[in-house]
């Protein structure tokens, strides 16, 4: 994210780091073990890696 998409009375900076904050909560071990303790099958385990690879992606958005 090199920018917001609508103008805000909020510098850029403050921002990104709000945003990077809220995708950090998917790296909480507590998330994470409650995700994988609620694997029934193996469409759940591809669910999840689909969505750990896109929320890498986010996080990596602000570096």
């Amino acid at each position: 994210m090199k920018e917001p998409v609508m103008k805000i009375p909020m510098k850029d900076e403050k921002v990104a780091k709000l945003v990077q904050g809220i995708y950090g909560v998917a790296f909480n071990p507590e998330f994470i073990y409650r995700k994988f303790a609620s694997v029934k099958d193996i469409d759940d385990v591809k669910y999840l890696f689909r969505g750990a690879v896109k929320g890498i992606g986010h996080f990596t958005d602000f570096k």
